[in-house]
């Protein structure tokens, strides 16, 4: 191949790479002085549809054929036209001199050729890279949606079933999975539904206890020779492991019954547990519903439940030599109680609820620690029989004088040395008991009581 030819060619190749060239490399490849290829170079815009911009040359690739073709046909006469100008100078010089200056132009294009080739090749790579995790990611949003979804429609499914706990498994996933992704809208649902799934599954569940209830309420079963209800059993089998004795049924409920119990139309009415070692009941005392007679007497009990205010028929509470120092301030809800021993216990006070015990005819409270009583005492307005004696009290409530159907009053062996003015308008009072006290003289309302009828023990 001519050396003519190998410059065409190099050229030839530069524009086939990239349609753009610099003019002055151009110009160097054609070996053309810079006026001459100025003139020729605007000639070649117009025939070829070049276009000039700036340094640079735009060649559309379709024209590059042609545009060599041209070329080629001019060399010829350049070359005729530097023979006549240098004369001596050989052909082969002038085209080695023309392909050594083409070579370096072209080589340094073809650099910036690949160079510029490489770049877009790793951008392209780049894009492409971005643009497959851009769309896994997608499909990875599109899978984690349709899991959420279908983990959603199940536990909507599960919730309309009632299936409670099921569905607080399953909007909990989805939660989790709302969490990751930070989609605030299935978090608040989740929550929403959860807590709304554990409100109905506590609803259902006190619902089912309650029907329990009152199903076992309604069943009759056999004990110790009697048929009572099946939740007031169970309440005296508690009894039993407490006592670790059994229970015998009786006719009627004496002060020293140890371990009996009374029933009536299938109902427990009365308990004696005398000396039975006892140090407390059990909350479920309050079951029994129809009890009248509970008597404790002789045991250890320093404490009674709360729940012992909720015997509504309770009439007689035996509590005689036990260890209680208080009593539950519910105990003024025992509306129907009659008589009530705390006697032979270490009471130091007593609740002013106590005066809430409308129906209450016998208060025993002798052989205590007793130093005042409350004010409240003076509204037991159907008490008839106060034993106050072997206690600390050295003064009474004025409100004592209100306790109008009072009969007998105890209050030997305290530490009296006056009584209440009030005390004269007890019109009931049969008996007065004073000995053992700190008097030195007889106070006027009792002389009063005295002038009255009222047998004063002193």
């Amino acid at each position: 191949m001519s050396t003519e030819k190998a410059i065409l060619e190099k050229l030839k190749k530069i524009l086939k790479v990239s349609n753009s060239i610099a003019m002055e490399q151009m110009r160097s490849i054609l070996d053309m002085d810079k006026k001459e290829f100025d003139k020729k170079i605007v000639d070649w815009a117009e025939e070829f549809g070049f276009t000039i911009d700036r340094e640079y040359v735009n060649v559309k690739k379709e024209s590059v054929d042609d545009f060599i073709d041209m070329l080629d046909s001019q060399f010829k006469s350049w070359e005729s036209k530097e023979k006549t100008n240098v004369g001596k100078i050989d052909d082969r010089a002038i085209a080695e001199k023309r392909f050594l200056r083409a070579s370096k132009v072209t080589t340094k294009t073809e650099n910036k050729a690949e160079e510029k080739a490489k770049k877009e090749a790793e951008e392209k790579a780049r894009k492409a890279a971005e643009e497959r995790a851009k769309k896994e990611q997608i499909e990875k949003e599109k899978r984690l949606k349709l899991q959420y979804q279908t983990i959603v429609n199940q536990a909507q499914q599960i919730f309309n079933e009632r299936k409670w706990s099921e569905a607080i498994k399953l909007f909990k996933k989805s939660k989790a999975i709302c969490s990751n992704q930070q989609w605030s809208d299935g978090i608040e649902y989740a929550e929403k539904m959860i807590l709304e799934a554990e409100e109905r599954a506590k609803k259902e569940e006190e619902e089912r206890a309650k029907k329990e209830a009152e199903e076992r309420a309604k069943k009759v079963v056999s004990f110790r020779g009697a048929q009572i209800r099946q939740y007031e059993a169970e309440v005296l089998q508690k009894i039993e492991t407490l006592t670790k004795r059994k229970f015998t049924k009786v006719d009627k409920i004496d002060w020293n019954t140890e371990m009996g119990f009374s029933a009536d139309n299938n109902r427990v009415t009365g308990i004696g547990l005398y000396g039975r070692g006892l140090s407390t009941l059990p909350e479920s005392i309050s079951n029994l519903k129809s009890l009248q007679t509970l008597n404790l007497y002789n045991n250890q009990i320093s404490t009674l439940p709360e729940s012992i205010s909720n015997l509504k028929s309770l009439e007689r509470l035996g509590l005689d030599n036990n260890k209680l120092s208080t009593l539950p301030e519910s105990i003024g809800n025992l509306k129907s109680l009659q008589k009530l021993d705390l006697s032979v216990n270490i009471f130091t006070t007593l609740p002013e609820s106590i005066g809430q015990l409308s129906s209450l005819t016998e208060l025993f409270l002798f052989n205590n620690k007793l130093s005042t009583l409350p004010e409240s005492i003076g509204q037991l307005s159907s008490l008839k029989d106060l034993r106050l004696y072997n206690n600390q009290l050295s003064t009474l409530p004025e409100s004592i004088g209100q306790l109008s159907s009072l009969k007998e009053l105890w209050l030997q062996n305290n530490q009296l040395s006056t009584l209440p003015e009030a005390l004269r308008n007890l019109t009931s009072l049969q008996n007065l008991y004073l000995g053992g006290n700190q008097f030195t003289t007889l106070p006027e309302s009792v002389k009063k009581l005295e002038r009255r009828g009222v047998a004063v023990h002193k």
